[in-house]
Protein backbone atom coordinates (compact mmCIF):
# COMPACT_ATOMS: atom_id res chain seq x y z
CA UNK A 1 0.00 0.00 0.00
CA UNK A 2 1.35 3.43 -0.87
CA UNK A 3 0.82 6.50 1.25
CA UNK A 4 1.11 10.21 0.64
CA UNK A 5 4.64 11.26 1.63
CA UNK A 6 5.15 13.56 4.58
CA UNK A 7 8.74 14.56 3.77
CA UNK A 8 8.52 15.58 0.12
CA UNK A 9 6.60 18.53 -1.32
CA UNK A 10 2.83 18.08 -1.18
CA UNK A 11 2.19 18.08 -4.91
CA UNK A 12 -1.53 17.49 -4.36
CA UNK A 13 -1.74 21.21 -3.63
CA UNK A 14 -0.60 22.05 -7.15
CA UNK A 15 -3.17 23.48 -9.52
CA UNK A 16 -4.77 20.75 -11.63
CA UNK A 17 -3.67 22.75 -14.67
CA UNK A 18 -0.01 22.62 -13.65
CA UNK A 19 1.84 21.92 -16.94
CA UNK A 20 4.23 19.51 -15.17
CA UNK A 21 1.34 17.04 -15.10
CA UNK A 22 -1.17 18.47 -17.59
CA UNK A 23 1.22 18.32 -20.53
CA UNK A 24 2.72 14.97 -19.63
CA UNK A 25 0.01 12.30 -19.30
CA UNK A 26 1.23 8.74 -19.79
CA UNK A 27 1.23 7.49 -23.36
CA UNK A 28 -0.87 4.40 -24.10
CA UNK A 29 0.05 1.46 -26.32
CA UNK A 30 -3.26 0.01 -27.56
CA UNK A 31 -1.53 -3.12 -28.88
CA UNK A 32 -0.54 -4.17 -25.35
CA UNK A 33 -3.72 -3.27 -23.47
CA UNK A 34 -5.43 -5.96 -21.41
CA UNK A 35 -7.97 -5.15 -18.69
CA UNK A 36 -6.14 -1.89 -18.05
CA UNK A 37 -4.28 0.44 -20.47
CA UNK A 38 -0.59 -0.25 -21.03
CA UNK A 39 1.02 3.09 -20.18
CA UNK A 40 4.53 4.32 -20.80
CA UNK A 41 6.76 7.39 -20.86
CA UNK A 42 9.58 8.21 -23.23
CA UNK A 43 12.95 9.89 -22.89
CA UNK A 44 11.42 12.84 -24.71
CA UNK A 45 8.77 13.22 -22.01
CA UNK A 46 11.48 13.58 -19.37
CA UNK A 47 13.70 15.87 -21.42
CA UNK A 48 10.84 18.21 -22.38
CA UNK A 49 10.79 19.46 -18.77
CA UNK A 50 12.94 22.17 -17.27
CA UNK A 51 15.43 20.64 -14.79
CA UNK A 52 13.54 21.95 -11.72
CA UNK A 53 10.23 20.64 -13.05
CA UNK A 54 11.86 17.33 -13.96
CA UNK A 55 12.92 16.79 -10.34
CA UNK A 56 9.33 17.39 -9.20
CA UNK A 57 7.91 15.10 -11.88
CA UNK A 58 10.30 12.19 -11.50
CA UNK A 59 9.95 11.90 -7.71
CA UNK A 60 6.42 13.12 -6.94
CA UNK A 61 3.99 10.42 -5.75
CA UNK A 62 1.20 12.03 -7.82
CA UNK A 63 3.10 11.37 -11.06
CA UNK A 64 1.34 8.36 -12.65
CA UNK A 65 3.49 5.24 -12.39
CA UNK A 66 3.60 3.58 -15.78
CA UNK A 67 4.23 0.06 -17.08
CA UNK A 68 7.52 0.95 -18.72
CA UNK A 69 9.80 3.67 -20.09
CA UNK A 70 10.76 3.57 -23.76
CA UNK A 71 14.06 5.32 -24.21
CA UNK A 72 14.11 4.43 -27.90
CA UNK A 73 10.40 4.68 -28.66
CA UNK A 74 10.42 3.83 -32.35
CA UNK A 75 12.40 0.60 -31.93
CA UNK A 76 11.16 -1.73 -29.23
CA UNK A 77 14.06 -4.06 -30.04
CA UNK A 78 16.67 -1.37 -29.39
CA UNK A 79 14.77 -0.21 -26.31
CA UNK A 80 15.04 -3.69 -24.82
CA UNK A 81 18.60 -4.26 -25.97
CA UNK A 82 19.96 -0.98 -24.60
CA UNK A 83 17.93 -0.30 -21.47
CA UNK A 84 16.27 -3.45 -20.14
CA UNK A 85 17.36 -6.63 -18.40
CA UNK A 86 15.48 -9.76 -17.33
CA UNK A 87 15.75 -10.59 -13.63
CA UNK A 88 17.52 -13.91 -14.27
CA UNK A 89 20.35 -12.45 -16.39
CA UNK A 90 22.64 -11.64 -13.40
CA UNK A 91 22.24 -15.26 -12.22
CA UNK A 92 23.23 -16.50 -15.66
CA UNK A 93 26.15 -14.13 -16.30
CA UNK A 94 27.97 -13.44 -13.05
CA UNK A 95 28.30 -16.75 -11.07
CA UNK A 96 30.43 -18.44 -13.80
CA UNK A 97 32.69 -15.38 -13.96
CA UNK A 98 33.02 -15.34 -10.17
CA UNK A 99 33.85 -19.07 -10.12
CA UNK A 100 36.45 -18.57 -12.87
CA UNK A 101 38.14 -15.56 -11.27
CA UNK A 102 38.05 -16.51 -7.61
CA UNK A 103 40.42 -19.50 -7.93
CA UNK A 104 42.87 -20.27 -6.52
CA UNK A 105 41.10 -19.30 -3.30
CA UNK A 106 44.15 -18.61 -1.15
CA UNK A 107 43.79 -17.16 2.37
CA UNK A 108 44.91 -13.79 1.01
CA UNK A 109 42.35 -13.87 -1.83
CA UNK A 110 39.65 -14.94 0.64
CA UNK A 111 40.46 -11.93 2.80
CA UNK A 112 40.13 -9.50 -0.10
CA UNK A 113 36.84 -11.11 -1.17
CA UNK A 114 35.57 -10.73 2.40
CA UNK A 115 36.57 -7.05 2.32
CA UNK A 116 34.58 -6.63 -0.91
CA UNK A 117 31.56 -8.26 0.72
CA UNK A 118 31.71 -5.73 3.55
CA UNK A 119 32.41 -2.78 1.28
CA UNK A 120 29.21 -3.45 -0.65
CA UNK A 121 27.06 -1.71 1.93
CA UNK A 122 28.78 1.71 1.84
CA UNK A 123 29.22 1.37 -1.95
CA UNK A 124 25.49 0.66 -2.38
CA UNK A 125 24.59 3.66 -0.24
CA UNK A 126 27.06 6.04 -1.86
CA UNK A 127 26.18 5.04 -5.43
CA UNK A 128 22.45 5.33 -4.78
CA UNK A 129 22.66 8.51 -2.74
CA UNK A 130 25.16 10.51 -4.79
CA UNK A 131 25.14 8.98 -8.29
CA UNK A 132 21.60 7.71 -8.85
CA UNK A 133 20.18 10.74 -6.99
CA UNK A 134 22.66 13.24 -8.38
CA UNK A 135 21.75 16.94 -8.26
CA UNK A 136 19.99 17.98 -11.46
CA UNK A 137 21.81 21.13 -12.48
CA UNK A 138 21.23 21.16 -16.23
CA UNK A 139 20.24 19.18 -19.29
CA UNK A 140 23.21 16.80 -19.16
CA UNK A 141 22.61 15.72 -15.57
CA UNK A 142 18.88 15.47 -16.30
CA UNK A 143 19.58 13.13 -19.23
CA UNK A 144 22.07 10.99 -17.27
CA UNK A 145 19.82 10.81 -14.20
CA UNK A 146 16.79 9.69 -16.18
CA UNK A 147 18.71 6.89 -17.90
CA UNK A 148 20.44 5.78 -14.68
CA UNK A 149 17.56 5.93 -12.23
CA UNK A 150 14.67 8.18 -13.19
CA UNK A 151 13.17 5.42 -15.32
CA UNK A 152 12.87 3.26 -12.20
CA UNK A 153 11.10 5.95 -10.19
CA UNK A 154 8.42 6.59 -12.82
CA UNK A 155 8.04 2.88 -13.71
CA UNK A 156 8.74 0.99 -10.47
CA UNK A 157 6.73 -2.04 -11.60
CA UNK A 158 8.66 -2.54 -14.84
CA UNK A 159 10.26 -5.90 -14.12
CA UNK A 160 12.96 -5.34 -16.75
CA UNK A 161 14.26 -2.20 -15.03
CA UNK A 162 14.88 -3.79 -11.62
CA UNK A 163 18.27 -5.39 -12.21
CA UNK A 164 21.27 -3.80 -13.88
CA UNK A 165 22.24 -4.83 -17.43
CA UNK A 166 25.68 -6.48 -17.54
CA UNK A 167 27.12 -3.54 -19.48
CA UNK A 168 26.22 -1.17 -16.63
CA UNK A 169 27.97 -3.41 -14.11
CA UNK A 170 31.05 -3.73 -16.34
CA UNK A 171 31.34 0.07 -16.55
CA UNK A 172 30.84 0.59 -12.81
CA UNK A 173 33.15 -2.32 -11.99
CA UNK A 174 35.88 -0.93 -14.24
CA UNK A 175 35.67 2.42 -12.47
CA UNK A 176 35.96 0.74 -9.05
CA UNK A 177 38.83 -1.48 -10.25
CA UNK A 178 40.68 1.60 -11.53
CA UNK A 179 40.22 3.37 -8.20
CA UNK A 180 41.39 0.33 -6.22
CA UNK A 181 44.44 0.03 -8.49
CA UNK A 182 45.33 3.70 -8.17
CA UNK A 183 45.22 3.60 -4.37
CA UNK A 184 47.39 0.48 -4.35
CA UNK A 185 45.06 -2.31 -3.24
CA UNK A 186 47.07 -5.55 -3.71
CA UNK A 187 44.14 -7.60 -5.02
CA UNK A 188 41.53 -5.37 -6.68
CA UNK A 189 39.99 -8.36 -8.46
CA UNK A 190 39.35 -10.08 -5.12
CA UNK A 191 37.60 -6.98 -3.78
CA UNK A 192 35.52 -6.74 -6.96
CA UNK A 193 34.48 -10.37 -6.63
CA UNK A 194 33.19 -9.73 -3.11
CA UNK A 195 31.29 -6.69 -4.34
CA UNK A 196 29.86 -8.73 -7.22
CA UNK A 197 28.64 -11.52 -4.92
CA UNK A 198 26.76 -9.02 -2.81
CA UNK A 199 25.51 -7.26 -5.93
CA UNK A 200 23.75 -10.49 -7.00
CA UNK A 201 22.11 -10.70 -3.57
CA UNK A 202 21.09 -7.05 -3.89
CA UNK A 203 19.55 -7.48 -7.34
CA UNK A 204 17.52 -10.53 -6.34
CA UNK A 205 16.34 -8.73 -3.20
CA UNK A 206 15.41 -5.62 -5.20
CA UNK A 207 13.41 -7.69 -7.66
CA UNK A 208 11.63 -9.55 -4.86
CA UNK A 209 10.60 -6.48 -2.88
CA UNK A 210 9.07 -4.92 -6.00
CA UNK A 211 7.28 -7.98 -7.32
CA UNK A 212 6.22 -9.93 -4.25
CA UNK A 213 3.58 -8.75 -1.82
CA UNK A 214 4.17 -8.74 1.93
CA UNK A 215 2.29 -12.01 2.50
CA UNK A 216 4.34 -13.98 -0.02
CA UNK A 217 7.59 -12.49 1.29
CA UNK A 218 6.74 -13.48 4.86
CA UNK A 219 6.08 -17.06 3.76
CA UNK A 220 9.64 -17.45 2.47
CA UNK A 221 11.62 -19.74 4.83
CA UNK A 222 14.17 -18.13 7.15
CA UNK A 223 14.40 -14.78 5.35
CA UNK A 224 10.71 -13.88 4.99
CA UNK A 225 10.61 -11.45 7.91
CA UNK A 226 13.81 -9.79 6.79
CA UNK A 227 12.58 -9.37 3.21
CA UNK A 228 9.26 -7.90 4.30
CA UNK A 229 11.15 -5.27 6.31
CA UNK A 230 13.35 -4.59 3.27
CA UNK A 231 10.20 -4.07 1.20
CA UNK A 232 8.72 -1.61 3.70
CA UNK A 233 12.00 0.31 3.79
CA UNK A 234 12.38 0.44 0.01
CA UNK A 235 8.75 1.34 -0.69
CA UNK A 236 9.19 4.28 1.70
CA UNK A 237 12.00 5.47 -0.59
CA UNK A 238 9.73 5.27 -3.64
CA UNK A 239 6.45 6.52 -2.21
CA UNK A 240 7.18 8.52 0.95
CA UNK A 241 10.55 10.22 0.85
CA UNK A 242 13.00 9.69 -2.03
CA UNK A 243 15.63 11.68 -0.13
CA UNK A 244 16.03 8.85 2.40
CA UNK A 245 16.24 5.03 2.58
CA UNK A 246 19.01 4.52 0.05
CA UNK A 247 19.81 0.86 0.74
CA UNK A 248 17.67 -2.19 0.11
CA UNK A 249 18.94 -3.79 3.33
CA UNK A 250 17.56 -0.79 5.30
CA UNK A 251 20.99 -0.15 6.86
CA UNK A 252 20.78 3.39 5.49
CA UNK A 253 18.38 4.26 8.30
CA UNK A 254 21.52 4.41 10.47
CA UNK A 255 22.76 7.43 8.50
CA UNK A 256 19.68 9.06 6.93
Amino acid sequence: MTTQPDSVPDTSAHDADDPVWRDRPPRVDPTLATDTPFEYYTLGDAMSLRPADYVTWVYAPRTPKVNEVRVVERSLFLNRLLTKCKWWVPLLVWPPIIAWQILPLTPARLGWVALGLLLWFPVEYLFHRFLFHMPIVGRVTQFVHFLLHGVHHVAPKDDEHLVSPPLDIVIQGAAIWALLTVIGVPDPVGVLLGLLINYIRYDMTHYSVHFRDYASLRRMPLIGGYLSRCKAHHMAHHFRDPSRHFTISYLSRLVD
